[in-house]
């Protein structure tokens, strides 16, 4: 799995609510003076560094392998075979998406968790809608964890 190059992660509507709170706290910290709202700002934001840290170890390490049949015809739905391998030893992936490529081949397919040095494997349906040769590359991993404020996206290269 390589890393393509960054994307700004996009706020979910949980998140945004969020920081426009910490953001209208903030200022009213900053109008009143009071240190404990100052103190409930600063709580926010490591918060919401917190939910960045998470997310972004929650896809570290994963691993994706996507076989398919060895005969395939177009326009005939098939089983594929997808298996996902957490190379981190001993911190569990959690709310794992693996979302299709450009072609939609691949429908989101949902994992729950991953424990650390699991191999989980899961069997999808998979449709060429034409002949010919596919490079496909367009897989990707995503997650809101742990809190739901931002959705980290990473790229897979098979």
């Amino acid at each position: 799995m390589s890393a393509a190059p960054r994307r700004p992660r996009p706020l979910t509507a949980a998140g945004a609510v969020f920081t426009v709170s910490m953001c209208a706290l903030g200022a009213v910290a900053a109008l009143s003076g009071n240190n404990l709202l100052f103190l409930l700002v600063a709580a926010m934001l490591a918060t919401l560094m917190l939910s960045s840290f998470m997310s972004r170890l929650s896809l570290a390490g994963l691993e994706l392998d996507f076989e398919l049949p060895e005969h395939i015809a177009a326009r005939r739905k098939l089983a594929g075979r997808i298996a996902v391998r957490n190379a981190k030893r001993w911190v569990p992936s959690f709310s794992v998406r693996l979302s299709g490529s450009r072609d939609n081949l691949l429908t989101t397919v949902y994992f729950p968790v991953i424990a650390g040095g699991a191999v989980l494997e899961q069997t999808v349906e998979v449709r060429f809608e034409r002949r010919g040769i596919y490079h496909e590359s367009g897989f990707e991993f995503s997650t809101s964890f742990p809190f739901g404020f931002l959705v980290r996206r990473v790229a897979v290269t098979l």
